[in-house]
């Protein structure tokens, strides 16, 4: 099977990210862990899971504002 040029390389910028963010999670560093979120492609953001974080944190505001974000792509559920 012939892959698609960068392929490889996308791949692992997306496991690379994936790590960052587990190391951020555990570290307790919120703000690395959302700018890291930020920074994935819309479709693959889980808004829901970030709101979560925020919200044990005490960060209501901040929040609801990834809540109430526009999700794009992904599965749509009927």
């Amino acid at each position: 099977m012939r892959q698609r040029k960068g392929g490889y390389a996308k791949g692992r910028r997306l496991v690379t990210r994936r790590r960052a963010q587990a190391i951020a999670q555990a570290r307790g560093d919120l703000d690395q862990f959302l700018a890291l979120e930020a920074r994935r492609p819309d479709w693959r953001q889980d808004p829901f899971r970030s709101a979560e974080r925020l919200l044990a944190a005490g960060r209501l505001d901040e929040a609801l504002s990834w809540v109430r974000r526009e999700h794009r792509g992904g599965l749509a559920y009927v």
